[in-house]
């Protein structure tokens, strides 16, 4: 019986210690921190992560120096600050911000909160990317304003071609309040989460992603959305981002 009693304050330590699990009913934090800032890793696989960016983890990530659509993505448009990451667009030019995993992950849940900075043509992105010279696979959630209206986009590649596109224009504005997008990329599909709600699911017939890729973040200026040069820096503002194996 003493036994029963050990295991049964030890199941329920592992619950009050990991990090917060994914639930369909999950909402957004609308501007305070979430509740993921009070753990840094969750307990089970090795490959699980929950960073709730009070510093920047450079065990996890790497940030990115390449060119990007209309500019370049820096390394000095990355930043961590009161409990933030901050990926920014920096004022009077095209120049943005990205991290991405070390390493690659399979089949799992991505989910990450963030707020996107309030201005037309930019997008702030989670995803998974292979990562390799060339015909890439590829899983985005993609948040971006144009003529003054927010879209959220859910785009699949296999090697380097675009199978699959979907999407909506959301109630809320991505701008004005932290949101959580998730993909679950798993074997038997690909679905799209926002704030804990199913958005989409790529069909079984779509020939899609199978290995294991790195996560993104980034938030940057692609040259199919009219833009303009910010007068000053604005900022993807990044809450918590999480990795669950599958």
């Amino acid at each position: 019986m003493k036994f029963s009693t050990y295991l049964i304050v030890a199941f329920f330590a592992i619950i009050i210690f990991s990090c917060r699990e994914y639930s369909p009913t999950s909402s957004s934090t609308n501007g305070t921190k979430s509740d993921s800032s009070t753990v840094l890793f969750r307990s089970a696989a090795s490959d699980n992560f929950c960073d709730n960016c009070n510093k920047f983890d450079s065990k996890i990530w790497l940030k990115a120096e390449w060119p990007l659509g209309r500019g370049n993505v820096k390394a000095t448009n990355v930043s961590c600050s009161n409990g933030y990451y901050y990926l920014t667009l920096k004022s009077k030019t095209w120049d943005c911000g990205e991290i991405y995993t070390s390493k690659q992950y399979s089949y799992g849940l991505a989910r990450s909160s963030f707020k996107c900075p309030d201005i037309s043509g930019a997008i702030s992105s989670i995803f998974f990317y292979e990562g390799v010279k060339s015909e890439n696979d590829e899983i985005d959630i993609e948040i971006y304003k144009k003529d003054s209206k927010w879209r959220i986009d859910f785009v699949v590649y296999k090697k380097g071609n675009k199978n699959w596109i979907s999407g909506f224009n959301p109630s809320f504005n991505p701008s004005s309040g932290f949101h959580e997008y998730a993909i679950d990329y798993a074997v038997g599909g690909i679905a799209f989460f926002v704030d804990g709600n199913n958005k989409g699911v790529c069909p079984r017939y779509i020939s899609r992603p199978t290995k294991s890729m790195q996560i993104h973040l980034n938030c940057w200026w692609p040259t199919w959305l009219n833009a303009t040069k910010p007068s000053q820096n604005k900022s993807m503002q990044i809450d918590f981002i999480e990795y669950k194996k599958i």
